[in-house]
């Protein structure tokens, strides 16, 4: 049985299929498929390849991330309570925006203040 991502998470316990794993302990992580985790006929029919997207739920308090794709998996931080459903659509999202060659879009900050953003991020490079 496929759980849906807001079964995922039960009163602190990971949550996969019908059984529980230990709770992922500060620094760990554990790997899934997508599909273990979110049930989405219509979303697989069309990228069928999602289904075995890997989604690392990891515990890393010292990230203030909540979530991530960084083109090849997606990773979701139980330490920050807004890793969510919200959170793993959004990452899915740019996994389809990847896959179909579409703009990732940006923050205000990219949109209002560009040569500040752009410029932080190239120091950030430099380093």
């Amino acid at each position: 049985m496929t759980m849906g991502f807001d079964d995922l998470i039960v009163g602190g316990q990971l949550r996969v299929g019908t059984g529980y794993c230990a709770p992922i302990k500060e620094g760990d992580y554990k790997s899934y498929f997508l599909s273990d985790i979110l049930k989405n006929d219509e979303l697989y029919k069309k990228y069928p390849k999602l289904k075995d997207l890997d989604v690392i739920i990891e515990n890393n308090p010292k990230s203030s991330s909540k979530g991530n794709f960084n083109g090849q998996y997606i990773t979701l931080n139980m330490a920050n309570l807004g890793a969510n459903k919200d959170t793993l659509l959004h990452e899915i999202q740019h996994v389809v925006q990847d896959k179909e060659g579409w703009a990732r879009g940006g923050t205000p900050l990219t949109v209002a203040e560009p040569d500040k953003f752009f410029d932080k991020r190239l120091e950030v490079i430099d380093e």
